[in-house]
């Protein structure tokens, strides 16, 4: 399998389990894209999720890679647009790039038609990506972890510190 994603229950481990590997892997050229949450200012909401690219530490946080608002609740407002436009650009000038990072696929882009057939493009060709894949049903999610060149391992908090190497051994050969 070239294409590596984790899953698991929120807050478990997944995330940083990424960043071990990938320091463990080296410098590298990384494409793709992560997912970070920010206190939000808006009345109610919790936090705003942004898409930004993989390897920028200190990303532009503006309306155009605003993804969604998650509110007090379990609920959230998606903006299936950010993804479509923000989403796909990350994916598709992620060609030069050594490793593919897409932390992570959830539930805010179910309508983001074209950002999913970016996904699948990117999932048939033939640069490896470590991903995130929320445990959840939606035909993305779905399709992802049927996908024949996906292999998929659950993250917890009693086997996340034992899976950085055999993630990083997993992804070592894959990595051009």
């Amino acid at each position: 399998m070239k294409n590596i994603f984790l899953t698991g229950q929120v807050q478990c481990g997944k995330s940083t389990l990424i960043r071990r590997v990938l320091a463990a892997l080296g410098p590298l050229s990384l494409g793709g894209f992560r997912s970070i949450s920010v206190a939000s200012a808006i009345p109610g909401a919790f936090a705003e999720v942004y898409l930004v690219p993989a390897a920028d530490e200190h990303p532009a946080l503006t309306r155009d890679n605003l993804i969604g608002i998650r509110w007090g609740g379990h609920g959230f407002n998606a903006y299936p647009a950010a993804f479509d436009n923000y989403g796909v650009q990350l994916l598709r000038s992620s060609a030069p790039a050594q490793l593919l990072l897409m932390d992570e696929l959830g539930m805010m882009e179910n309508a983001a038609t074209l950002f999913a057939q970016a996904v699948s493009q990117c999932l048939d060709g033939a640069i490896p990506i470590l991903g995130v894949v929320k445990p959840r049903s939606t035909p993305l999610l779905d399709a992802v972890r049927a996908h024949p060149a996906v292999q998929v391992i659950t993250v917890d908090e009693n086997n996340r510190d034992s899976l950085v190497p055999v993630v990083t051994e997993l992804l070592r050969p894959l990595i051009k």
